[in-house]
């Protein structure tokens, strides 16, 4: 008797066998020709009709971030003072609003239309997860009135009193126009 092992080894090779006899069956084999008193059907042809060319698609260039435009805050902006930026700021991070934030670092003159690249600085720069304690801190300083602000013509410095690792936090700020704007987050 066998044992399993050899069975499953001679079962394999007579598959193989056959399979490899079945393979050179099929090449040698060639088809049968049609009987000489019946006619061989015609061959299809091509349509000799000559058909107008359809125009060639123009590829499209896809539009880059600076391109494509974002939809605006539905909140209005209110940046006339720097202690508006700020309670601005604060609850455009509270509501999760990147189109408002981003407008804190980018004003209309000099930007009519925010793109996705605005969005994202601002998404980075205000509402990325590493970067909320930072916010927290600066909410909690503004709230205590832990702060200082310096104004020097149309740039000011806001120094926040957050205590631990971070001390002073100061923040750059820069009116263009009748708004205030951050500098450089």
């Amino acid at each position: 008797m066998f044992a399993p092992r050899s069975w499953a080894a001679a079962l394999g090779l007579a598959v193989s066998v056959l399979a490899v006899a079945g393979i050179s069956a099929i090449a040698s084999s060639k088809p049968a020709l049609a009987p000489a008193h019946e006619k061989a059907a015609p061959a299809l042809t091509a349509p000799t009709e000559t058909a107008t060319e359809a125009p060639k698609p123009v590829p499209l260039k896809p539009q880059t971030p600076e391109e494509r435009g974002m939809e605006e805050s539905a909140t209005p902006i209110t940046n006339q003072t720097p202690a508006d930026l700020i309670v601005g700021t604060l609850a455009a991070i509270e509501r999760q609003d990147s189109a408002w934030l981003a407008r804190t670092m980018q004003s209309r003159a000099g930007k009519p239309m925010l793109n996705e690249v605005d969005t994202l600085d601002a998404h980075r720069n205000f509402l990325w997860r590493s970067i909320a304690t930072h916010w927290r801190k600066v909410a909690e300083a503004w709230k205590t009135q832990s702060y200082q602000l310096v104004q020097d013509g149309d740039t000011a410095e806001l120094r926040l009193e957050v205590g631990g690792d971070l001390g002073v936090l100061n923040l750059p700020l820069v009116r263009i126009g009748n708004a205030w704007y951050f500098a450089g987050l």
